[in-house]
C-alpha cells in the first residue's frame, strides 16, 4: 500500500454524528448548582455524574480521583445509575437529573393530597419514596376506587368478542374476575364472548364494560324524628335510579312529601343516571334531603 493512500485515509474526515443520537442533559442539586452536558444517547450516565462531581468537587479531581458524596441521582422519580444510558431512561433533550446528597435525602417531607371535595390526607415520607404510597393512603381513607382501566382494539365485525375480553385481561391482569363471576355488559345487557360486534349491532367507538357483578347494594340515608335512618336496596348496575327515587319518596316521612333531593358524593343524583354511571359500589350511601 502506498504512503499516499495511507495518508489519504488518515486525512479523511471522521463521519458526522447525527443530531438524533445526541442529547443535552442538565444536573441540578439542592444548592442551586446546575451543569449541562451534551452526550450520546448510548453513553453511560457515569460520564454525566462524574462531570457534575468534577465541577462541584474540583480539589478531588486535582488529586487524580473523583470524590463521590453519599447521595442519589434521580430522573423524574427514577434512580439513575452510572451504568445505564440516556436511552435506558427515555431521556429527551433538556431533561434534568437531580442530585440529592445524603443530608437532603434523609430529610423527611410532609405532603398533603386534597381532592375536589376539600377532603385531605397528609403523610410524612422520605423524599425518594414513591408517591403511590401517599395516593394509596388517600384511596384507603376515603374508599375511593382507582380509575377503571380501559383498552382499545380494532377488530372485524365478525370477530368474537372473546378476543377483546382476552386482550383486556392480558393488558390489565390485576382486574381479572375470580371464579368466573365477571360480567361483560353492553347497552345494559350481558354479552357472551361467543357473540360478535355484528351480533350486538355495535358501532365504531362503542364501549363494553367489565363488571364483577351485575348487582350493587345502595344505601339511602335520611333523618326521621332526629334519628339517622338507613335503608339498603339492591339494584342492577344498569337500572335507572328514578325507580329507587320514586320508591323512597313514597316511603319517606311527611316532611319529605313536598319534595326531596338525592345526593351522592355531594352532587345531585338524576333519575336518568344508573349506579354504573356514578361508579357506585356496595354500601355506598345516597343522602336524601328535603327542599
Amino acid at each position: 500500500m502506498s504512503s499516499s493512500a495511507t495518508r489519504g485515509e488518515a486525512d479523511s474526515p471522521s463521519p458526522e454524528v447525527e443530531p438524533s443520537v445526541l442529547v443535552t442533559l442538565r444536573v441540578k442539586d439542592s444548592e442551586g448548582v446546575r451543569i449541562t452536558r451534551t452526550m450520546r444517547r448510548t453513553d453511560k450516565l457515569r460520564d454525566l455524574t462524574d462531570f457534575y462531581l468534577a465541577m462541584v468537587v474540583p480539589a478531588a479531581v486535582a488529586q487524580g480521583h473523583v470524590c463521590r458524596p453519599v447521595g442519589v441521582f434521580m430522573h423524574y422519580g427514577r434512580r439513575v445509575t452510572g451504568y445505564e444510558t440516556p436511552a435506558d431512561y427515555d431521556m429527551d433533550d433538556g431533561d434534568e437529573v437531580s442530585f440529592f446528597p445524603d443530608r437532603v435525602m434523609s430529610l423527611p417531607v410532609t405532603l398533603t393530597v386534597k381532592d375536589s371535595k376539600g377532603r385531605t390526607v397528609t403523610r410524612t415520607m422520605r423524599r425518594i419514596e414513591k408517591l403511590n404510597v401517599l395516593f394509596d393512603l388517600y384511596h384507603a381513607m376515603f374508599r375511593v376506587p382507582w380509575p377503571q382501566a380501559s383498552v382499545t382494539r380494532t377488530m372485524h365485525r365478525t370477530d368474537k368478542l372473546q378476543d377483546l375480553i382476552d386482550f383486556y385481561d392480558a393488558m390489565v391482569p390485576a382486574d381479572k374476575c375470580c371464579d368466573g363471576e365477571c360480567q361483560v355488559v353492553y347497552g345494559g345487557k350481558t354479552v357472551e364472548g361467543e357473540k360478535t360486534p355484528a351480533d350486538c349491532e355495535m358501532e365504531d367507538g362503542d364501549q363494553i364494560k367489565r363488571m364483577s357483578s351485575m348487582f350493587v347494594t345502595v344505601t339511602v340515608g335520611f333523618v326521621s324524628l332526629g334519628k339517622n335512618i338507613e335503608h339498603a336496596y339492591t339494584l342492577r348496575r344498569t337500572d335507572k335510579l328514578q325507580g329507587l327515587m320514586d320508591l323512597c319518596s313514597s316511603m319517606m316521612p311527611s316532611r319529605y312529601k313536598h319534595g326531596c333531593r338525592f345526593l351522592f358524593d355531594g352532587r345531585f343524583v338524576l333519575g336518568s343516571q344508573t349506579p354504573d354511571d356514578l361508579a357506585q359500589e356496595d354500601v355506598d350511601m345516597i343522602d336524601l334531603t328535603c327542599y
